[in-house]
């Protein structure tokens, strides 16, 4: 198995035992959702959060389940985000094809952008594992892009 390396120096691991994923978060991180289906971490100040989410609504692979995925984002009546643009580029994860999707919008009734970085890879039962990182307030001081990849670097999926 696929050991992680050490969390960089503010950061710990965090198994999601129930999504069968582990990952690093940074230090003072809290629960923000937790359910069957995802479990979100939201930072001190309440601007960045962290998630991952395990399900197959989407589809089995990485490519089927970020397509539905976007798809679901650009309603926005049900996801509350308006001027969504998107980009969708194929890297690997942890040896397994995966999609990530860099998503720019604005939520509903919020007038400041935000930014989401999503990493979708496929599990071994059929399930997709979704990684994302959001900058709620984005501006030229975020950090966005480094907390997605400390936690895409430290990512593991199948932990049974």
């Amino acid at each position: 198995m696929d050991t992680p390396p050490a969390p960089p120096a503010g950061w710990h691991r965090v198994d999601a035992s129930a999504l069968t994923a582990s990952l690093a978060l940074p230090d003072g991180w809290k629960i923000k959702d937790d359910d069957a289906m995802h479990v979100n971490w939201v930072s001190p100040d309440g601007r960045y959060v962290i998630g991952v989410k395990r399900d197959s609504t989407h589809g089995s692979t990485a490519q089927a389940a970020s397509i539905g995925q976007l798809a679901w984002y650009r309603k926005a009546a049900e996801s509350k985000m308006v001027d969504l643009t998107a980009r969708s580029s194929t890297l690997e994860q942890g040896g397994r094809s995966a999609v990530r999707l860099d998503l720019d919008f604005r939520w509903e009734g919020v007038s400041s952008p935000a930014r989401r970085i999503e990493l979708f890879v496929a599990g071994e039962q059929g399930q997709v594992y979704q990684l994302l990182a959001e900058d709620q307030h984005l501006d030229g001081t975020s950090a966005l892009t480094g907390l997605f990849e400390t936690a895409r670097t430290h990512l593991r999926t199948d932990r049974h």
